[in-house]
């Protein structure tokens, strides 16, 4: 399959998600479906590859805690705004927040 395929289908399964949290009542209980199904999916991966290593585990943490505050804040973002308004905003800004933390640490 092409790159280019592959990174619009990702997109379009992105969108499509976002479009979901916010259209449905109880945005914390999908949230949590969805990461239990993601877990699901990629758990049987932990039994074939190696563990990160232990310098690792720090940035996994960070990662955990950063994901778990973005997606309350988006929830609460569509509580309140348009789809059209928030879903770009949040998308926008993870990349310029990715580069400014990561040139902050000395990355």
């Amino acid at each position: 399959m092409p790159v280019f395929a592959v990174v619009v289908f990702a997109a379009a399964l992105h969108a499509s998600w976002n479009a979901l949290v916010k259209t449905v009542a109880d945005r914390r209980a999908l949230m949590a479906v969805m990461g239990a199904a993601s877990m699901a999916i990629c758990l049987p991966g932990a039994f074939v590859v190696h563990a990160p290593r232990s310098t690792a585990w720090a940035e996994i943490a960070a990662s955990m805690v950063l994901h778990t505050v973005y997606n309350l804040l988006l929830i609460e973002s569509y509580r309140d705004g348009d789809f059209n308004q928030v879903y770009p905003i949040a998308r926008g800004t993870a990349p310029p927040t990715v580069a400014v933390a990561r040139r902050a640490l000395g990355g």
